[in-house]
């Protein structure tokens, strides 16, 4: 899969991943990544697709678990593999 080039094509990758997450949930609604999150998503993994999941992974799971809503750029845990989201 080559890179996301743009915080739409990162959105969508991830509430495609997000929706296989839903089915498997019952529906349950789950959290999603606000603007600046995904500015720094797509900044910190270049668009990589694998990096934008290591990226998202340990923040989604940790959201579910707390019931926060919305993801911003504050909450992302950034891989060390990819550096810094600031």
């Amino acid at each position: 899969m080559k890179p996301l080039e743009n915080t739409n094509e990162v959105k969508e990758f991830l509430e495609h991943l997000i929706q296989r997450v839903r089915v498997g949930s019952g529906g349950k609604k789950l959290p999603e990544f606000s603007e600046d999150a995904l500015k720094a998503i797509l900044r910190v993994s270049g668009g990589n697709p694998r990096k934008i999941i290591n990226t998202c992974r340990e923040t989604f799971w940790e959201a579910i678990e707390k019931g926060i809503k919305t993801i911003d750029s504050n909450l992302l845990k950034i891989p060390e593999e990819c550096g810094r989201a600031k």
